[in-house]
């Protein structure tokens, strides 16, 4: 039986509301503190695990266009064009969300070597300029999952989760 991490979260965050909680003596701030923050945690965690998938294959199609757009302009390409082959052969959807996550970071990381190589001064403030042009779907996205966190100065600046993960 596959566990339902619904469920699974769901029980937990209850207990924590429920019974924990509740149990620890008002002498014991910290304690409770703490409490406060693992009932947060499970809440956020609650309401994202749905889009997890679609967060994870959004992230890896925004590293893979980084890398798309990188490549002609770097001076030796070579290992970027072979880390971003590998993530397009290992990027597909029936893939489980780590190992996409895993695919992407080490795209990423190649992709920052990469950058950091690069000898050729315009060559490299192009870059630049791409990398924070791609960039800002990356920071919506990450803007949109941690919205319920309640730290957006800007909430109504920021496109919903689902929006953002129907669009791909």
């Amino acid at each position: 039986m596959v566990p339902d991490l619904d469920l699974l979260i769901g029980t937990a965050l209850r207990a924590m509301q429920d019974v924990v909680a509740p149990a620890i003596p008002v002498e014991r701030g910290v304690a409770a503190e703490q409490a406060r923050m693992v009932i947060g945690v499970l809440s956020l965690l609650q309401q994202r695990v749905s889009f997890e998938g679609a967060r994870s294959i959004m992230e890896l199609e925004i590293a893979i266009e980084l890398a798309e757009q990188i490549t002609p302009v770097l001076s030796d390409p070579g290992a970027l064009k072979a880390a971003l082959e590998a993530a397009r052969r290992g990027g597909g959807d029936a893939m489980n969300d780590k190992k996409r996550d895993a695919i992407r970071k080490s795209l990423l990381s190649c992709l920052a070597a990469s950058i950091d190589r690069e000898d050729d001064l315009d060559a490299k403030a192009q870059l630049l300029r791409i990398v924070l042009q791609v960039s800002c779907k990356q920071t919506s996205l990450a803007r949109a999952w941690s919205m319920p966190s309640g730290f957006e100065p800007a909430s109504s600046d920021v496109d919903p989760l689902v929006a953002l993960t129907e669009a791909r």
